[in-house]
């Protein structure tokens, strides 16, 4: 998450979903709930970082979470990316592909296979 904040709403978005009981209850309330009915919602993390580009970050909040599935499979992650804008922006979602978030990735899938071996 990036250090500076820019305007007021920034500081309260980041420490709502810095909050994990918060965080916990925003996204109940906002993915599927089938998805939501999957996770054991106790085990959800905060992960340390920001994929936003350094550029964007002024304007933007990130964040990624770690949750276990209630099956026992692998645990999924959350992420979240908030932007505060006045208009529309048909290419919000590009910015999912964000080369540091995949990076990220790879890393920890690399990690995780190396420690079932």
């Amino acid at each position: 998450m990036a250090d500076e904040i820019h305007h007021p709403h920034d500081l309260m978005v980041r420490a709502v979903l810095s909050d994990l009981v918060e965080a916990t209850s925003f996204l109940q309330r906002h993915l599927p709930q089938e998805v939501s009915q999957a996770l054991n919602w106790s085990t959800l993390t905060l992960l340390e970082g920001s994929f936003v580009d350094e550029d964007l970050r002024a304007s933007e909040a990130d964040f990624l979470y770690e949750i276990e599935r209630l099956s026992g499979a692998e645990s999924v992650w959350i992420y979240v990316l908030l932007e505060h804008q006045s208009t529309p922006d048909r290419w919000m979602r590009f910015r999912l592909l964000s080369a540091p978030l995949w990076r990220h990735v790879r890393v920890r899938l690399r990690r995780q296979s190396r420690r079932r071996t």
